[in-house]
């Protein structure tokens, strides 16, 4: 006597938890909640498989904890959006990250100028690098620390804030600060082939060198478009230089943005 079987679907049920993760734009939301439910279901089909080698995974339910960030009392470092990192020789991010302090290689020399403090000193590192641009491995504190501690910083905490700059200019007369914001929208060229066009394997170099121009122009443009003054010096030349400078950038700017990426 013969009977047929039906073999009755087990079900489990797993509770598993992400890492944590610092969201700082409104833009990141979704990307960070599609990169997590990914990493939850690589999670449960790697940690339960049946005697057929096949599994089925359902999110069944998400729990979210969001929690306000409040920063430390340190100006913490963060890395260059997408446009401003492909155009690294125009802007300098250095480096005073946890990780940088503590993994540096220095002379002894240069071990004398190091402090805990430098995790603190974003805005002074990048003051001194537009006053000395290094020419090897720019974004290394080593480079800037005889520069900073010549900076007048009497009565000024840190980090630094807008309000407090008019004093550090009082104080440090040879030196113009100007502030831009920035809104990162997120655009790279994933997610804008039509802006930054790629190269092909049938371009030849005439082609890619156009297409490599075309790149730097939209990553300028998007610059434009999403920067905002936050601070202008107090310590400003004479006037006729101010207005020579202003009328040579904004015809520079005019010529990028009105610049065609197939000319």
């Amino acid at each position: 006597m013969q009977s047929d079987a039906t073999e009755t679907p087990h079900h489990f049920e797993m509770v598993l938890e992400s890492e944590v993760r610092k969201i700082v734009y409104e833009n990141q939301v979704d990307q960070i909640l599609h990169q997590t439910c990914r990493e939850l279901k690589e999670q449960a089909q790697n940690s339960f498989h049946n005697h057929t080698g096949s599994y089925s995974f359902n999110l069944v339910n998400l729990k979210l904890l969001i929690m306000r960030h409040t920063p430390s009392y340190q100006a913490e470092y963060m890395p260059l959006p997408y446009v401003f990192h492909k155009r690294r020789e125009l802007f300098i991010n250095v480096d005073n990250s946890l990780h940088s302090f503590y993994s540096e290689k220095l002379s002894s020399a240069q071990e004398k100028l190091k402090s805990v403090q430098d995790m603190n000193y974003s805005f002074l590192f990048s003051v001194a690098a537009g006053i000395r641009n290094a020419k090897y491995c720019p974004d290394s504190m080593k480079k800037y620390r005889k520069i900073v501690k010549r900076i007048n910083m009497d009565g000024i905490n840190m980090p630094m804030t807008i309000d407090q700059l008019p004093r550090f200019e009082r104080q440090n007369p040879n030196l113009e600060i100007y502030v831009f914001g920035f809104k990162d929208t997120g655009v790279n060229e994933s997610s804008r082939p039509d802006l930054f066009l790629t190269n092909s394997p049938e371009d030849n170099e005439r082609t890619r060198c156009r297409k490599s121009m075309a790149r730097s122009i939209a990553r300028d443009q998007v610059i434009s478009q999403f920067s905002f003054p936050l601070y202008v010096s107090f310590n400003t030349r004479t006037d006729s230089n101010i207005c020579e400078d202003r009328n040579r950038q904004g015809a520079l700017r005019t010529e990028i943005l009105e610049r065609s990426p197939y000319d």
